[in-house]
């Protein structure tokens, strides 16, 4: 009897650390088995997050991409293609767009390509932007965005006339209950006595870490009772680690480095902050929405969309120290009249509109239907 399930490839860089990562993953392991067979294309080799999929190894194609054009790199994609009949092919970010586009187009039948945009379009030059409108994202035969931001970004800045669908990203907050505060201190090595705030983030130039050590430097001169930790890797490590340092601010705030167990993290937290220059939808504020943390967050992407000023915390500008710091102050002030109520508010958004249950339950029903169309 032949398999009447629709075959869907997801096509990635790879799967290093980062919120697109952890959707995919999360989508592939979650998606009904019994309705999807799942098969993904890394470009880049597999990346840390590889071993938490759950796909058989003949359904997985793993490649290492090259700076030089290189046909046989299409043929490859085109075959793995053809061979597993893939109906959908769903591309997240460009360059995975740009390389499952030209495949699909060489294959026989060929599947219909999906965008999924999550910020990539914001580090873009003009000439890339222009290119990509009216090239690349002629490649794919329907576009989601991550978040209603994004979609306006698409519409209003990029001129683009063609339909896009929202999708939010979503997590499982179930790992994010009950946790116990104290005794993951223990194991961050983070102080009891002391109001934490913090981070957990990839440390690149796009989360703004830099403005959160500027506001710290200020908040801990007016309260003595607060910790900044920030978890996480990246680029910037040893940048942000020098202006800790510089400003004598090694009692203040602790850089904890890669965190491989997030949800403990953020239960050591009493406030959240994410000082991001640009965003998609980020997976770091449901974290911390899933865990009923209070949040500051700057007004960037999909931020608004997820923290709403004094019902769950507080928006700020990007690359505004002086107000990052206002709005951390300002919590912290109100910190035992709100949190109960911030927290309740959190745990009912997210349960609403950002649970993993919901965004695999929205694909799902968007995969469906695309193919009943085409």
């Amino acid at each position: 009897m032949d398999d009447a399930r629709i075959s869907l490839c997801f096509i990635v860089n790879n799967l290093d650390c980062g919120g697109l990562e952890k959707v995919v993953i999360s989508l592939a392991n979650t998606l009904d088995a019994s309705r999807y067979k799942i098969f993904l294309i890394c470009l880049n080799g597999k990346g840390v997050l590889f071993p938490q999929l759950c796909l058989p190894e003949a359904n997985i194609l793993v490649l290492r991409k090259t700076t030089r054009f290189n046909f046989h790199f299409f043929r490859e994609i085109s075959v793995f293609f053809q061979k597993n009949n893939i109906q959908i092919a769903h591309a997240h970010n460009i360059a995975p767009l740009i390389f499952s586009g030209i495949a699909a187009k060489i294959s026989r039948p060929q599947p219909l390509v999906i965008f999924t945009e999550h910020n990539q379009i914001f580090r873009l030059s003009s000439f890339g932007k222009w290119k990509f409108k009216h090239i690349y994202l002629n490649l794919a035969q329907h576009i989601v965005t991550c978040s209603c931001q994004l979609k306006k970004y698409y519409e209003q800045h990029l001129g683009t006339r063609r339909k896009i669908n929202v999708i939010h990203n979503g997590i499982d907050g179930s790992k994010f209950h009950n946790l116990n505060k104290q005794e993951y201190k223990d194991l961050f090595k983070i102080p009891k006595n002391k109001f934490i705030i913090g981070t957990a983030v990839v440390i690149s130039e796009q989360k703004g870490i830099k403005y959160l050590v500027k506001a710290a430097a200020s908040v801990c001169k007016l309260r003595d009772d607060i910790h900044f930790v920030i978890a996480g890797d990246g680029p910037l490590k040893n940048d942000i680690q020098k202006r800790i340092d510089d400003n004598k601010l090694e009692r203040k705030i602790t850089l904890i480095g890669y965190c491989n167990e997030v949800q403990k993290f953020i239960a050591t937290l009493d406030l959240y902050v994410l000082p991001s220059l640009w965003e998609g939808l980020p997976l770091a504020l449901l974290e911390a929405m899933a865990a009923g943390k209070p949040i500051v967050a700057t007004s960037v992407g999909g931020n608004q969309e997820i923290v709403e000023e004094n019902v769950n915390g507080k928006i700020v500008p990007p690359r505004n120290e002086k107000a990052l710091a206002e709005a951390i102050l300002d919590l912290y002030d109100k910190k035992n009249e709100d949190f109960q109520k911030i927290s309740a508010n959190n745990f009912n958004k997210f349960n609403r509109l950002f649970s993993l249950n919901s965004m695999v339950e929205n694909y799902s029903r968007f995969y469906l239907s695309t193919l009943s169309k085409s």
